[in-house]
C-alpha cells in the first residue's frame, strides 16, 4: 500500500498547464532560442547621434564596452558599456540584425494564433539591473523590411516587475503598447493608427535595445544589466517548458479495464495533432512495453505475463512525457 500511495504522490507532481502561445527569444536555462537563421547578433555600443552601427558580435568572457554579450557560463545575456551619446544601441537579436533593409528571415512567431486583443500578448523580459540607478531602455522591434520599427520605453527606475530570483524581475510589455518609432533610431509615436498589429508580431526578425542610462541629464554614462529570459506569449509568469506544453495538449486520458487481468487499453485525446506513444513501466521505472497509439488514440497492452501489482502508464506527446496514470494488474 505504501508503494502505491508514494506513486500517486509522485504522479500528482506532473505539471499540467493551460495552453500558452509562445515564442522563445532567449532561454537562459539552456541558451535556447527559436529565432531562425543566425541565432543572435550582439553588437557593441555605437557613438554619435544617431548611434553608429554596432560592431561584430561579442560572445564569451565579460569584455569592456561589449554591448550585449552572452555569459557562456550561465547563458545569461549581459549589457555592459559606456557611451557619451544621449542614446545608443546596446545590441540586438535576430537574423541579419543590424544589416541592410530587406535582409533577414521573419521569425514566424505565431503567438497571436489563438486570437484576441493585442493587449493579451506580451514581450516578457527577465532583467536584473546593477547599480543604484537602473537604465531606461528603448525596446525596439523590426519587421522583415527594416522600415517598420515598433518601440516601447521601459523605464526600470519606475516600472513594476515581478521578482523571480537572485535580483531578477519579469517585466511584461503588452504588444499592443508598442508603437511606430520616428525613424529607425527615434522614440515611439504613441498615436492612434501607429500601434503594433498581429501581422507585425508574427513576422518579426529583429529586436534591439537602445539605452538612456539615466545617470546624467543627457543619458551618458555606463550601462550594466542582465537579461535572463526573453519570450513572446500569453504567459507573463515564465517560459512554458516542453513538458507543460505537451501536458496542455492532452484533452483527456483513460485506462480500462482497471484493474486488469489479461489486457488493458490506454486511450488519449489531444487538442492538437501530435505523435503520441504510451509507455508501460513498473514502479521503479523499468520499461515493459512501448506502443504507438492508433487512429482512435488507443494502445492495447497484454498483462497476462506480468506479476500482480501496480504499474505506470506514461503518455508521451511529440517525444515529451506529458502525463502518467496507474494501472493495477491482478
Amino acid at each position: 500500500m505504501k508503494k502505491v500511495l508514494l506513486s500517486l504522490s509522485m504522479l500528482a507532481a506532473v505539471m499540467v498547464a493551460s495552453a500558452q502561445n509562445q515564442f522563445v527569444i532567449w532561454d537562459a536555462s539552456n541558451g535556447h532560442t527559436e529565432i531562425t537563421g543566425t541565432p543572435f547578433n550582439f553588437g557593441v555600443p555605437g557613438t554619435g547621434n544617431p548611434p553608429a552601427v554596432p560592431a561584430d558580435p561579442v560572445v564569451g568572457p565579460t569584455p569592456s564596452n561589449a554591448g550585449l554579450f552572452v555569459d557562456t557560463a550561465a547563458f545569461v545575456i549581459r549589457a555592459n558599456g559606456s557611451c557619451a551619446a544621449t542614446k545608443y544601441y546596446v545590441g540586438g537579436m535576430g537574423a541579419a540584425s543590424f544589416a541592410a533593409p530587406n535582409v533577414g528571415k521573419p521569425w514566424g512567431t505565431g503567438v497571436t494564433a489563438s486570437g484576441g486583443s493585442m493587449a493579451n500578448y506580451y514581450l516578457n523580459l527577465e532583467i536584473k539591473a546593477s547599480g543604484t540607478t537602473a537604465p531606461i531602455i528603448k525596446v525596439q522591434m523590426s519587421a522583415s523590411d527594416s522600415t517598420n520599427v515598433q518601440g516601447y520605453i521601459l523605464d526600470l527606475t519606475t516600472a513594476t516587475g515581478v521578482a523571480t530570483s537572485n535580483g531578477f524581475k519579469i517585466y511584461s510589455i503588452a504588444l499592443g503598447s508598442f508603437s511606430n518609432t520616428i525613424g529607425q533610431y527615434g522614440n515611439p509615436i504613441n498615436k492612434a493608427g501607429h500601434f503594433m498589429t498581429k501581422a507585425f508580431a508574427d513576422s518579426l526578425f529583429k529586436i534591439e535595445y537602445a539605452v538612456n542610462v539615466g545617470t546624467t541629464t543627457d543619458g551618458s554614462g555606463s550601462v550594466n544589466f542582465q537579461i535572463k529570459n526573453q519570450w513572446l506569449g500569453t504567459s507573463k509568469t515564465g517560459i512554458i517548458t516542453s513538458t507543460q506544453s505537451a501536458a496542455a495538449n492532452i484533452a483527456s486520458t483513460k485506462v480500462f479495464p482497471n484493474p486488469s487481468t489479461s489486457a488493458f487499453t490506454a486511450e488519449v485525446s489531444l487538442k492538437n495533432a501530435a505523435t503520441t506513444t504510451i509507455i508501460l513501466s513498473d514502479l521503479v521505472g523499468k520499461q515493459i512495453a512501448t506502443k504507438s497509439v492508433d487512429a482512435s488514440g488507443q494502445a492495447n497492452f497484454e498483462t497476462s505475463g506480468l506479476a500482480a501489482g501496480t504499474y505506470v502508464v506514461t503518455y508521451v506527446v511529440d517525444g515529451t512525457p506529458a502525463k502518467s496514470e496507474l494501472v493495477v494488474v491482478k
